[in-house]
Formats: C-alpha cells, sequence, structure tokens
C-alpha cells in the first residue's frame, strides 16, 4: 500500500511537471508557427505569449533560462510586428528583464557556457539599439513620460551588460548620453531627486554638454535654490566658457531676483560673446535703467539700434527714460522756496527732455502702430509741447483701435 502511495505521488508530480513544461512547449510550437507562416498567423503568436507568461509564474520553470529565453524571443517578435506590438505596449520592457535573467541565470549556474548565454547577451545589445531609437522618437513626439521610461531602460541595460562585462560583443548606444537624456526628462517630470543624482554623477565624470549645467541648474532654480542654480552655471562656465546660454540663464536668474549690478557684469560678458545680440543691448539698458543708471541705459539702448535699426522696444525705452528726465524737472518746479528764474530753467529743461522723447516714441509708433500705451504717452505730450492737433489726431486713432 506504501508502495503504492508513493507511485502516486510520483505519477501526480510528473503530471504537473509535464503540465509547466507543455508551457514552454506551447510557446515554441507556436511561435514557430508564426515564423513558418512569414508572421501571417498572428493568433499563433498570441498564443505563444499566453503560454510563456504562464511559464514565467510558475515554481518549476521560474528558474529555467530555457523559459526566459523564449519570453524575450516572443517579446522581440511582437515588438517587430506593426499590428500586434499595438496591443502589448511592453513587450520590449518584458524582453529586456528576461534577457537580463538568461544572463544572471546562467552566471549563476557555474557552467561554463550556460544555455542560451551568447544568444542573451546578444539580444541584449539589440535591445538597447531599439530602446534608444524608441525613446528619440517619443522626444521628438513630445511624449516626455515615454521618452524617460526608454532612456531610462536603455541606461540600465547597457550598465547591466558592462557590468556583467560582454560589451565588446554589443555595439551599444553611448551610455553616458543615454543617462544624460533619462537625467533632463527626470528633470522635466519632477523627479528631481533622481534627475539630481544623474546630473550630479555626469558632471563627475566629464560628460561633454553645456545643457547638463543648464538642465540642474534650471532644477535647483525652480526649486528656489537660487545661489546653487548661479554656482552651477558658473561652474559649467569655468568649463564652457563660451557658452552663451549659460550667462543667459544666469542673467534670467540674476534679474528675477533683483541682482541688476550682476547681472550686469554678466550681460557684458554675453555680449562679448555674441556682439551682433540687439537683446542683449536692450536689457542691459534695462538694467542699467532698474538701478537707475539712465545714461548707461540710453547707451545701450542705442547700441541696440545701432545693431537692429528697426528695434521699436528701444525706442520706446529711449523715450520713457526722457519722459522720466522731464518728470525730475516738474519735481523740482513743485520744490517750496524755488525761484522764479529756477522754475524757469527746470521748466525749459522739462521742454527739453519732452523733444527728445517725443522722436523716439514716434518712431516706435511708426514701427509698431498698434500699441495704445505709447500712443497715450505720445498725445499727452504732443498737447503738453502746444501740438493740440497732433494731440487730437491721436486721441481719435486710440479710439478707432479701441474699438
Amino acid at each position: 500500500m506504501k508502495n503504492l502511495f508513493t507511485l502516486l505521488c510520483f505519477m501526480a508530480l510528473s503530471v504537473s511537471l509535464m503540465a509547466q513544461s507543455m508551457n514552454t512547449i506551447g510557446a515554441f510550437n507556436n511561435f514557430s508557427t508564426y515564423e513558418q507562416t512569414g508572421g501571417t498567423d498572428k493568433a499563433a503568436l498570441r498564443t505563444a505569449y499566453d503560454f510563456i507568461k504562464k511559464a514565467e509564474v510558475h515554481e518549476t520553470t521560474i528558474g529555467d533560462a530555457k523559459t526566459w529565453y523564449y519570453s524575450a524571443y516572443i517579446s522581440l517578435l511582437i515588438n517587430e510586428d506593426v499590428e500586434l506590438k499595438k496591443d502589448y505596449p511592453e513587450v520590449i520592457y518584458e524582453a529586456t528583464k528576461a534577457l537580463r535573467n538568461v544572463v544572471t541565470l546562467g552566471e549563476a549556474s557555474g557552467q561554463k557556457k550556460p544555455r542560451f548565454m551568447e544568444e542573451a547577451q546578444e539580444k541584449l545589445g539589440i535591445t538597447t539599439v531599439i530602446l534608444y531609437n524608441k525613446a528619440v522618437d517619443f522626444g521628438q513626439a513630445g511624449r516626455e513620460g515615454e521618452a524617460y521610461k526608454a532612456f531610462k531602460e536603455t541606461y540600465e541595460v547597457s550598465m547591466f551588460i558592462k557590468e556583467h562585462g560582454f560589451e565588446a560583443k554589443n555595439k551599444l548606444p553611448e551610455v553616458k548620453e543615454a543617462k544624460y537624456y533619462t537625467a533632463m526628462y527626470a528633470s522635466k517630470l519632477g523627479k528631481t531627486e533622481e534627475a539630481k543624482k544623474l546630473f550630479d554623477e555626469l558632471i563627475n565624470e566629464g560628460y561633454n554638454s553645456a545643457n547638463l549645467y543648464q538642465g540642474l541648474a534650471m532644477m535647483q532654480k525652480n526649486a528656489g535654490k537660487n545661489d546653487e542654480a548661479v554656482a552651477t552655471l558658473q561652474k559649467g562656465m569655468k568649463v564652457f566658457p563660451n557658452e552663451l546660454a549659460l550667462v543667459i540663464d544666469m542673467i534670467n536668474i540674476y534679474l528675477e531676483t533683483g541682482r541688476e549690478t550682476e547681472a550686469i557684469d554678466a550681460m557684458l560678458k554675453a555680449i562679448e560673446l555674441d556682439p551682433k545680440n540687439h537683446q542683449l543691448y536692450f536689457v542691459t539698458g534695462v538694467a542699467y535703467a532698474k538701478i537707475k543708471n539712465n545714461d548707461k541705459a540710453l547707451e545701450y539702448y542705442n547700441k541696440a539700434l545701432e545693431v537692429k535699426p528697426d528695434y521699436s522696444d528701444a525706442y520706446n525705452n529711449i523715450g520713457a527714460i526722457y519722459l522720466e528726465f522731464a518728470n525730475e524737472q516738474i519735481n523740482k518746479m513743485g520744490e517750496p522756496n524755488v525761484s522764479d528764474a529756477q522754475y524757469k530753467q527746470y521748466d525749459a529743461k522739462r521742454l527739453e527732455f519732452l523733444g527728445k522723447a517725443l522722436p523716439a516714441l514716434e518712431k516706435s509708433n511708426e514701427l509698431n502702430p498698434n500699441n495704445i500705451e505709447t500712443m497715450d504717452v505720445l498725445r499727452t505730450i504732443y498737447a503738453k509741447l502746444g501740438q493740440y492737433d497732433k494731440s487730437a489726431e491721436m486721441k481719435k486713432k486710440i479710439a478707432e483701435l479701441q474699438k
């Protein structure tokens, strides 16, 4: 009776093992059918996928390299099939997981030539190229979350290949480049800690890109750490002294935090790098105006016009400075105990500055005729200078625009 019980248990175990091995056999037979039909029998590949997923989770086959190799093979076949891969969007990631399992199991087996090891190593190299191209496509399509995932997988698989010592067998994408884009997209997606870790590693590894410093600085700025952002940009400028974008980012931080004097120093550096950039002269003028150095502001607005003679904003700001000069004279005229002679002197100066503001604002209006704010200032100046017909005409134009 005991022998019969033992025999029955053995038979039950054999049936269980056979059932699970049948999953692997079923997967093999069906993906073979798919290949033999030239990819027309798509149902066979779907069935192969279902079989192998069962084998992946069962205790009798989960530790078999063959299970994972078949899984990777099927996943890659699906990924190559334009119709099928729409229904299996994760198969490329499933393939990399399966191939890494083949390598790990093979190394743990202690065998001199583990089964499927060479095939898995070769296919891992192929998947990194597929993943990298997929990531680029996602990025160009604005699908940032998917681009991040694909770049990260590219980087992690490439590192796995390097760590396991078979990179020579594969033509891999540049690992640091995949890491860089992983960091950039992590930053865009708000994965701050991950992005910072990768940025720091890349900087320490000497990754040659000014964008790296920009990305880290922007992340620090967004976190309210402006001093850290400036320090990062300064560090980047030591490595890339002629990189204008780093200087521009620094200028923006200075201006946004009210550090106009430091901004001006950075702007002068930027002008050295790009002396034909009219906007740099203009922004330098704005910064000088903010610290009440209007003479310097006028100088840089005029330099902007030397580069771009039809720059309406520069004309507008020149007019604004002369109006400010005129208002200063009005304030002096209103001071207590001002003598008649002084009053007349201040009034003459006021009219002189209004006269200087007028041609600049007229030119601005000529270049940008729909700016109601400029038109309204012109209307007022015409009235103050006694040019009432022009003031009335400007008032009419404003009313027509406001309709």
